[in-house]
């Protein structure tokens, strides 16, 4: 009995030592962030709808690509005394106001420089008298920024002011009007920029963007390139995933994997634990080129498969995940007045914060337990509210990915053109995806709708040109898109390993740092590790025990061979 015990008390040092030294620190080289450090910008504006705030989280967005500190407010309610503590100011006017002589007169004694988009410049005082607004709008087609040169088309008309030059003003970007004729779209007379859009996103955003370059005097360019091979579970096939993995790698190639640790359709339900394969191919990958992200615990929400369905999203309903996947869906119908209506929004939002919290602690306890550090996030098809981006900053800095604009639906999302730092991400970089990926389900070819774009976004200053691809679209597909990146001049591949990162859950601390990976942690951090380590003490314990006879009559035999073999040679 007591040489069981010690034989137990071994096996367990033994495992103990050889999960300790286990490597935490991953290959990398450097940070690539290179943000201007003084930027102080603060957004103004007059919407339709104060609570609405699509147009300006994504004007955050855009601001948030040159800027640390952004503040944002209503334009009525900003105390006009706080002007000069920014280096820059946007202003934004989605409808047309009677602006207040104090705040005129504030405008006209400031400063920084001053960007206004939309209505009402003509009304700031003497900055903007080298415009008119003229009646009505304009209906443009085709926005066409001068140098560097180019040209984004409109998926279809779109609205915008209708100004004329009163005086000598740079023109940044043109526009072509439905009627063919050529429009001032973005304007300047020295450190004063006027455009003359009622909305800001893509393709507008990508114009104000390259605007915003001289606005914010940075001008230095750069094209990023990056590709995420996406949606990786305990379902995929590893034999197709690793024969992409070491394309990329014979290739040199960083890129990004996005794991699901949870599979579930139906009344099947995988985890890490039944896919040993796939683990040991996405550990090959890690040491190899790759940053992983967790992409949700199980990418669904009611009955939909991994991978297809949402997670925190509620998309039957259009809403936040207010509820249980299970329990009847209650709407503001089923509520006898409006105070009992709120009552459930505000459980229901206190539901959503525990519910995403819990499928972070899940997906990182999950992943770390076998060796694999996430080190940014994205959503199910980029789908989460407000509330839920605050959720996820509280255990990651990096968001990869679009973004949802607004709670009042999820099919409002768009991205900045470069990596951007906005306000409503409470300090997570959002590293963008801007040219899609390759839906098989299109009726043109989406490698040239991909290459399209990408031949678009390299004509800008500063651009990502980045895709995710599906791994069980097979390799040569993979290398369409990597031979479409390849090809274009001056390409920089990012490296999230080399960016500046954090994720913290509990006593699990993951960091990037010149490029590598730094696990900081308990030996065991969460059930799900404790869970590993028996299973594998199991087998050590078993292999120590069967094969432990067959080893000592192995080597038992070897020694009375060599001790023969020496006493041959005496003699």
């Amino acid at each position: 009995m007591k040489t069981w015990k010690r034989g137990l008390a071994c096996l367990f040092l033994l495992a103990a030592v050889i999960f300790a030294f286990q490597p935490s620190v991953l290959a990398g080289d450097k940070n690539l962030q290179n943000r201007a450090v003084e930027v102080r910008a603060l957004i103004l504006h007059d919407l339709k709808e104060e609570n609405s705030l699509r147009e300006v989280n994504m004007l955050d967005a855009l601001v948030g690509q040159f800027a640390h500190r952004i503040e944002i407010s209503p334009r009525r309610d900003f105390d006009l005394d706080r002007l000069d503590e920014f280096s820059h100011i946007i202003y934004f006017g989605e409808v047309k106001k009677r602006l207040p002589k104090k705040f005129t007169r504030a405008v006209d004694t400031y400063g920084g420089s001053f960007f206004a988009i939309g209505y009402n410049a003509e009304r700031l005082g003497d900055r903007f008298t080298f415009i008119r607004m003229g009646e009505g709008y304009v209906l443009l087609s085709h926005l066409n920024y001068l140098s560097p040169e180019v040209v984004e088309p409109l998926a279809s008309f779109h609205m915008a002011c209708n100004i004329k030059l009163r005086r000598r003003a740079e023109t940044l970007a043109s526009a072509t009007s439905k009627g063919g004729t050529e429009v001032p779209f973005i304007v300047r007379r020295g450190d004063n920029f006027y455009c003359s859009a009622r909305d800001t996103l893509n393709p507008v955003g990508k114009i104000i963007t390259e605007a915003f370059n001289s606005f914010f005097n940075q001008e230095e360019p750069r094209l990023v390139g990056y590709l995420r091979l996406e949606d990786v579970h305990p379902n995929t096939d590893p034999i197709l995933l690793k024969e992409q993995a070491r394309y990329l790698a014979k290739k040199g190639i960083p890129y990004m994997v996005t794991v699901i640790p949870a599979y579930i359709h139906g009344d099947t339900e995988y985890h890490l634990s039944h896919a040993p394969r796939l683990v040991k191919v996405l550990q090959y990958m890690q040491a190899n080129g790759a940053s992983i992200v967790l992409h949700g615990y199980r990418h669904q929400y009611r009955d939909d498969e991994t991978g297809e369905g949402f997670e925190f999203w509620d998309v039957e309903y259009d809403r936040p995940v207010y509820q249980e996947s299970t329990a009847r869906v209650l709407t503001e119908e089923d509520f006898s007045s409006g105070d009992d209506y709120l009552d459930f929004i505000k459980e229901g939002e206190a539901f959503e914060r525990a519910y995403i919290k819990s499928a972070l602690r899940k997906g990182i306890e999950e992943l770390v337990a076998y060796r694999l550090y996430p080190v940014a996030f994205e959503a199910p098809h980029y789908a989460m509210s407000q509330r839920g981006y605050k959720v996820v900053s509280e255990h990651f800095n990096a968001y990869v990915g679009s973004l949802q604009l607004t709670d009042d639906t999820w099919k409002v999302s768009s991205a900045p053109l470069t990596e951007s730092r906005p306000a409503f991400l409470h300090g997570m970089t959002v590293y963008p995806e801007t040219l899609g990926y390759v839906d098989e389900n299109l009726r043109s070819d989406p490698f040239r709708l991909i290459e399209r774009t990408a031949n678009r976004n390299k004509g800008y200053t500063k651009a990502y040109l980045s895709v995710f691809y599906h791994p069980y679209l097979g390799i040569d597909g993979l290398k369409r898109i990597v031979g479409i990146l390849e090809g274009i001049d001056g390409l920089e591949w990012l490296d999230l390993k080399e960016e500046d990162l954090a994720v913290e859950m509990g006593e699990i601390k993951i960091t990037t740092r010149d490029g590598g990976i730094i696990v900081d942690k308990p030996f065991i951090a969460s059930e799900f590790e404790k869970d590993v380590f028996l299973k594998s003490s199991v087998k050590w314990f078993a292999l120590i025990i069967f094969g432990g006879p067959y080893l000592a009559f192995i080597l038992t035999a070897l020694f009375r061979r060599r001790s023969s073999s020496q006493g041959s040679a005496v003699t």
